[in-house]
This record gives structure tokens, sequence and C-alpha cells, in this order.
């Protein structure tokens, strides 16, 4: 592995299957000595700090029905009804141990990630944070969306 490669970005979309993004995680695992089952993704804006070991950028992702809030950090409504989707800057992914998975605070929202436009592969589903934005992102077309989280 080159040093430093998670530095130069990974195009998730450019992977050639939906499961290659593992190798991202069992990376994280192996290095830190971490069972698969304990990691759990987890993505903010990366705002050119620092970056550990455990953390990869992501590059050419966009989402549609939203868009997010670089003052706040979390989640917002698009700000015009005519626009579907926004593309979001570069992504700081990163797989974090937890004890126990799939747990969704209030303010979060998971969030699939699709392989491509199409939405038939799901390559895993990630929490952002919506603040208290979560009522008014449902009533987008999200909630009709496979692997969305149903819960307002």
């Amino acid at each position: 592995i080159t040093p430093n490669y998670q530095r130069s970005g990974v195009w998730f979309g450019g992977l050639l299957y939906p499961e290659a993004h593992d190798a991202t995680r069992q990376a994280v695992a192996q290095r830190f000595s971490w069972s698969l089952e304990e990691l759990e993704p987890c993505v903010t804006i990366y705002r050119n700090e620092d970056m550990k070991d455990d953390c990869f950028l992501l590059t050419g992702m966009s989402i549609e029905g939203a868009t997010w809030d670089k003052d706040t950090n979390v989640l917002a409504p698009l700000p015009q009804k005519s626009e579907i989707s926004s593309v979001l800057p570069t992504l700081l992914f990163r797989w974090v141990k937890v004890e126990k998975r799939n747990v969704v605070k209030e303010d979060e929202m998971l969030i699939p990630v699709y392989l491509n436009v199409s939405r038939k592969n799901i390559i895993l589903s990630i929490k952002l944070k919506c603040g208290d934005n979560r009522t008014s992102l449902y009533q987008n077309e999200w909630s009709s969306w496979p692997g969305a989280d149903k819960r307002v």
C-alpha cells in the first residue's frame, strides 16, 4: 500500500464492486487490531484538518434532496425546490470503533450511499448530522428511497 494513500482521495463511485469499500474498513481494522464488526462509518466535511490513520478523503460525492450547510455542519433542505441534488465538498470518511452499531441519534439521519445514480446498489449507509432539520428533510423525496431511514 502506498504511504498516505488515504489522503489522496477515494472515489467511491469509481469502485467496480459495491463491496470494495470494505477495503477501507479492513485497512483500519488491521492497523488498529480491531474487529470489523466493531467499526461503523463516520462522515464529515473535510476542513483541511490533520488526518489520522483511520481517515480517508472521499471525492466526487453528491447528495439528492438535501444540501450540506457548511456553517452549521449539518444536512439542510435544498434552498430551491427546482434543485434535485447538490455536489458535496471533499468528505472526511473514517471508520470508528463503537460498542453498539447502527444507533442513530435524534440529530442524525441514516443516509444510503449508492454505487451510482441508478440507485440499484447500496454500498453502505452513513449517519449524517441533521440538527433540527429531520422533519423538513423527510418532507423531501427521501422517505421513498430504498434503504432510507424511515423514522421522523
